[in-house]
């Protein structure tokens, strides 16, 4: 099974006999459109729980040392946005979340597994991941989906945030998604949001380092989605533009807000940084660059959509067993491929 959005109804293709029409066009989360040859649970079915809202919008919060993550998290956690998130913040991070934020509920405190989960004033649920960010994000979800069988209307969250350390490399952490099957069918890579110290960046990027080592706050940037270059009160414009320009070298197009997140979070549009589907997939393309392109040329000879239940009986199909969560299934042949909206 997996996840779509049906988008018409009784849909005939161009070319097919004037009798010929199917119940359901649906457009897939991953992109495709197919659609569905009858109307019946074994072929496309209502999602129920979580992803009857979506999948749940990820957003990684990363930057170097010192540059204003978790003063911006903890801005997120307490302004009274209306919106809920998890947080998973990373342990080895250089300031934790205010310790207040976290003991709110019962005087649970600050613990190193999922089981010390608290709901904020604000509606936000909080954890820390020390080891395994998996089981972090399967237990969210395992909370959300249990509290949505007991029928609480607050149990859904609008995202979660996870906040990296200052020496992360975000392109590790947004493969987790795509590697395990549970967390890639009910959450989603949002974003990347990156914030930059306009004060230290230059002399964090340009620092002296040993050959094969890794330029994590070149790496940050270039898989930003966005960037907040943090503290342009305590620089002059010329040093801002300067870091700009540094910026720009790495990731030319990524979008650039300056702010200062400790003087005046207020003028920064939460907005603008949560839940805006900015991810870019291509930017964690590499030594799988060849095997992608080698399936994108064997899926360019597919030309019409086919769908059908998970019990074919075709023995020429090769989409048996893979099963995510949602309203289509279907499969291509050579003669067969997604159906044209």
């Amino acid at each position: 099974w997996s996840l779509g959005v049906v988008v018409r109804q009784w849909y005939r293709e161009p070319g097919w006999e004037a009798s010929k029409v199917v119940p359901y066009q649906v457009k897939l989360d991953n992109g495709m459109t197919i659609f569905a040859p009858h109307d019946r649970d074994e072929c496309i079915r209502k999602a129920t729980g979580i992803l009857a809202f979506g999948k749940i919008p990820v957003t990684v919060l990363t930057g170097f040392l010192g540059a204003g993550k978790t003063t911006l998290l903890n801005y997120i956690l307490t302004e009274q946005h209306g919106k809920k998130y998890a947080v998973i913040e990373n342990e080895f991070g250089d300031v934790p979340i205010d310790e207040m934020l976290l003991d709110q509920e019962g005087g649970l405190g600050k613990r190193t597994t999922m089981q010390s989960i608290t709901v904020l004033d604000n509606g936000c649920l909080c954890c820390t991941m020390r080891d395994d960010l998996v089981v972090a994000l399967r237990e969210i979800v395992s909370t959300v989906e249990a509290r949505l069988e007991q029928g609480d209307p607050g149990a859904r969250i609008d995202g979660i945030l996870i906040e990296t350390t200052g020496i992360a490399d975000p392109g590790p952490i947004c493969k987790t998604f795509s590697l395990d099957p549970v967390v890639n069918a009910y959450c989603k890579i949002d974003g990347i949001l990156t914030v930059v110290d306009a004060v230290h960046f230059l002399d964090q990027l340009r620092r002296e380092r040993p050959p094969e080592t890794v330029n994590e706050p070149a790496q940050q940037v270039a898989f930003a989605d966005k960037v907040l270059l943090n503290k342009v009160d305590a620089v002059g414009r010329e040093r801002l533009d300067e870091t700009i320009e540094a910026i720009r070298g790495v990731n030319q197009l990524v979008p650039i807000m300056e702010c200062s997140v400790a003087k005046n979070p207020d003028a920064i549009p939460l907005g603008q940084l949560l839940a805006i589907d900015a991810f870019d997939a291509t930017k964690l393309l590499t030594d799988d660059r060849m095997e992608l392109n080698e399936v994108a040329e064997s899926e360019s000879k597919c030309k019409h959509g086919h769908t059908h239940a998970k019990d074919c009986s075709d023995q020429t199909c090769t989409a048996h067993g893979e099963h995510g969560h949602g309203e289509g299934h279907g499969h291509a042949k050579e003669e067969h491929g997604h159906g044209e909206g």
